[in-house]
């Protein structure tokens, strides 16, 4: 634990950096995040201990901990990490834990509720006290409701040199209380499209839909799950994220600690016997998240990937579900599932050191040169580029 402390009227922070530390913040951590007015699933302990177990080799814990009399009422679940522009300039970052894998949504400080400008206004003073320990604030996937991000915004925008906020959306399906309910809201081809192709299948083949139950049913599904999802993407001239070894062991560990306290939702669909399509959701606060999904594309003219998709709405809303989160991207087929979008914002920040100057610099010239070719190639040619430099997050 750094010694490093400040009072911020009356407030202690303190930076935490061992994984031993880390492990103790579990029980006042969780009953942080239930007294806060953004509990999600990716703020949980459980996933960012998951997460730093995968990916947190190369980085450094920076936790914040904001404490009142003793008391823990805000976090700032951050970490440190080294990198180097253009393989010559380091610099280092400060980013929420889980973020930097594309596997993260609707992060964000931890505060109890009522009190967010006091812890916000916290951290913010303890961060440029500390001005040394870090060049580059990353704070990515904050949705832009938050109480917190519009305090930071009131409280370090003016004390940086540098702030660049982005936009990025993401889909959520709010569910009604019965399933003829759910298909009336839809428009009437898509209503149609959900109710062939499910009687089509069942009138065609032994169909079986399930959920993971069990910790011993989960390596065979996970590994389905990778080599479906696989298939799928190098259909589409993609390896798919679970080509990585680290994605699948993220993928396994979050199973083994979500399993038992019943927020994983490992949805399979079964024809003839063979698993053709599986959904790897989370389920916390009665809400799904959509993490991975995978079909096999032989039976892509079943439409198996919609029928599970059907069976799962259906699941949630007989058990009360109140809500399904498609989490990243905007597409035409999310919303043709009645999807609403939503907005996470990036916030970048630095102050006005030689590192952030030359990045900050190099980030604009970049824009610039994109904004250029934008306006002088074929759109045919851009939607080409952009495909092959678009990582498939989610399937």
């Amino acid at each position: 634990m750094l010694v490093a402390t400040r009072p911020s009227q009356e407030l202690r922070v303190t930076a935490v950096d061992t994984e031993r530390a880390f492990e103790e913040l579990r029980v006042e951590w969780t009953r942080l995040l239930l007294e806060s007015s953004g509990d999600t699933v990716f703020l949980t302990w459980e996933w960012a201990a998951a997460w730093w177990g995968t990916y947190g080799s190369d980085k450094e814990l920076y936790i914040l901990k904001v404490e009142d009399d003793g008391r823990l009422i805000g976090l700032a679940p951050l970490y440190r990490a080294s990198r180097r522009l253009l393989g010559v300039l380091p610099y280092r970052t400060l980013r929420f834990i889980g973020d930097g894998s594309w596997d993260s949504d609707y992060l964000d400080f931890i505060a109890a509720a009522g009190r967010e400008r006091r812890v916000v206004h916290a951290i913010a003073r303890f961060l440029l006290d500390h001005h040394r320990h870090w060049d580059v604030l990353s704070l990515n996937e904050v949705p832009r409701s938050s109480v917190n991000l519009e305090v930071l915004r009131e409280r370090l925008k003016n004390d940086t040199r540098f702030w660049r906020e982005t936009e990025r959306g993401c889909t959520y399906v709010p569910l009604p209380s019965d399933w003829d309910g759910y298909l009336r809201g839809l428009k009437p081809r898509m209503r149609t499209k959900i109710r062939s192709l499910t009687a089509r299948l069942e009138h065609g083949f032994s169909v079986t839909f399930d959920c993971c139950q069990r910790p011993d049913e989960l390596p065979e599904r996970l590994e389905s799950l990778f080599d479906l999802h696989a298939l799928r993407w190098q259909g589409k001239s993609h390896d798919g994220v679970f080509v990585s070894p680290a994605k699948r062991q993220f993928y396994r560990e979050v199973a083994r600690r979500f399993l038992p306290v019943g927020w994983l939702r490992l949805y399979s669909l079964m024809v003839d016997g063979r698993y053709v399509a599986h959904q790897y959701c989370l389920e916390y606060q009665h809400r799904l998240f959509l993490l991975q999904e995978g079909f096999d594309p032989r039976w892509e003219g079943w439409g198996v990937g919609n029928v599970l998709r059907a069976y799962v709405f259906r699941d949630c809303i007989d058990r009360k579900v109140v809500g399904y989160d498609f989490l990243a991207g905007i597409t035409p087929h999310k919303l043709s599932w009645g999807g609403q979008p939503k907005t996470n914002v990036r916030v970048t920040a630095a102050l006005g050191n030689v590192r952030a100057r030359l990045l900050f610099g190099f980030q604009r010239s970049r824009e610039l040169t994109i904004r250029v070719l934008k306006s002088v190639l074929p759109k045919a040619l851009i939607a080409i580029m952009r495909r092959a430099n678009t990582a498939p997050a989610a399937a």
